[in-house]
C-alpha cells in the first residue's frame, strides 16, 4: 500500500506549448542540443470537456490485500481524515471493494485506484453542489504497476469510469453529467478561446452538476478538457472568475500573462481564492491554521505559484527572488486574517 498521488491539472497554455513542441520536436543532434522542425503541421484535437467540481480530491485504492482512503497528499484514517471521507470509504467499502477487485483482475495491475471529488454540504462554500449531501463523483480509475525497485508507473483506464454509479452508495462519475466537445486547431489556437470561454462561463452561471440534483441556479467552479494522444492523456482546466486562482484578462489565455511590475505579478498570482486555496490544503493535510504554522502556508502558495506561473515570470524577465517577499507578506496577512476572523 502506497500513496498514489493524483496529478495536477495544466492551464490551456501549457498544453498549447506542450503539443507544438512535441510535434516539431526532431530529436537531438550529436552534441544533444535539442532538434525542432517547424516545417511539420500542427494537429487539430477533439477535447472533451467534463464538469469540473468545488470539492476536495479524494481516492480509493485496492492491492488485492490492501484497501485504502486518501486525500490529494496522504493516505487517510479515523483520527486522521479529510472531511468525512474516510467514514464513506469504508462504509462503502464492501461495494467499491469488489468494482476494484474486479479491474484488478480483468487487467493485472498491481494496484487499481479510483480518483473523484468528494464534495457536498461542508466542503467548500459558494457553489450549488455544496447544498447537497456528501458524495463521491469519480473522474478517474488508474492502473498501477509497481516494479523490484518499487517504482511505480500509472495507466489511465477511462473504460472503467461508468462501473461507479450507483446512487444507493452515494457513488457517481464525471460521464454521468453534461459534456462539452471542442476541436482546438493548434495552428490557430486563438480561434478556441472565445468557445471555452464561453461554455466556461455556462458551467459557472448554473453547474450542470446541481442542476442534474435538482439545485438550479447553483454556481459552478468549471469544465476539465482531455483528450488521448499517442498513449497519454492531455488535459487542461478551465475555471470560471469567480474562481480564476489568478487575476487574468480572459479566463482562457494561449501566452502567458503581461503583466506591468513586480506589484502587478503579486496582484496577478496571490489571489483571493489562491490563498484560500492554501487555507483547503492545510486542512486536508490536517495542518491546524494557527500562526505556528505560517510556514507550511506560506511554502504551499509559493510553490503552487511557481507551479502554475512560472511561464509569467519568465515572459515578464521577473524571477521568484524579485517576487517572493511580496508574495510572503501578502499570504502572511491573509492568515492572520483568518486567525484572528476564527479566534
Amino acid at each position: 500500500m502506497k500513496m498514489s498521488k493524483y496529478g495536477s491539472i495544466e492551464q490551456f497554455r501549457n498544453i498549447v506549448k506542450a503539443v507544438k513542441d512535441s510535434t516539431y520536436y526532431n530529436g537531438k543532434d550529436d552534441e544533444g542540443n535539442v532538434l525542432f522542425d517547424y516545417t511539420r503541421k500542427l494537429p487539430t484535437i477533439t477535447f472533451t470537456g467534463f464538469v469540473k467540481l468545488h470539492g476536495t480530491n479524494a481516492g480509493i485504492g485496492f492491492d488485492g490485500e490492501n484497501y485504502w482512503a486518501q486525500a490529494r497528499e496522504r493516505i487517510i484514517s479515523l483520527t486522521e481524515d479529510n472531511a468525512g471521507f474516510y467514514v464513506y470509504a469504508k462504509k462503502q467499502e464492501s461495494h467499491i471493494k469488489e468494482l476494484l477487485r474486479q479491474i484488478k483482475e480483468e487487467t493485472g495491475y498491481d494496484e487499481v485506484l479510483v480518483y473523484g471529488e468528494w464534495c457536498g454540504a461542508g466542503i467548500q462554500k459558494g457553489v450549488g453542489i455544496s447544498q447537497l449531501e456528501k458524495r463521491l463523483v469519480v473522474f478517474d480509475v488508474c492502473g498501477v504497476n509497481i516494479d523490484e525497485n518499487g517504482e511505480s508507473s500509472k495507466v489511465y483506464l477511462d473504460q472503467f469510469i461508468d462501473r461507479f454509479e450507483s446512487p444507493d452508495h452515494d457513488l457517481y462519475n464525471k460521464k454521468m453529467f453534461k459534456t462539452f466537445s471542442i476541436d482546438i486547431d493548434f495552428a490557430n489556437p486563438e480561434l478556441a478561446v472565445n468557445k471555452l470561454v464561453e461554455m466556461t462561463i455556462s458551467v459557472e452561471d448554473e453547474c450542470p452538476v446541481a442542476k442534474y440534483f435538482g439545485i438550479d441556479d447553483g454556481l459552478g467552479e468549471g469544465i476539465v478538457f482531455e483528450t488521448h494522444v499517442n498513449g497519454a492523456k492531455l488535459r487542461f482546466k478551465s475555471k470560471g472568475e469567480k474562481h480564476s486562482v489568478s487575476k487574468v484578462k480572459t479566463i482562457v489565455q494561449v501566452n502567458p500573462e503581461v503583466v506591468e511590475s513586480i506589484v502587478a505579478f503579486v496582484e496577478y498570482a496571490a489571489t483571493e481564492n489562491r490563498l484560500e486555496q492554501g487555507l483547503t490544503y492545510m486542512k486536508e493535510n490536517n495542518i491546524e491554521i494557527k500562526v505556528e504554522n505560517l510556514s507550511h502556508y506560506i511554502k504551499w502558495v509559493s510553490s503552487d505559484i511557481m507551479k502554475e506561473e512560472s511561464d509569467v515570470l519568465v515572459a515578464n524577465n521577473l524571477t521568484y527572488k524579485q517576487v517572493g517577499g511580496k508574495i510572503a507578506t501578502k499570504a502572511r496577512e491573509h492568515l492572520f486574517e483568518y486567525v484572528n476572523k476564527n479566534l
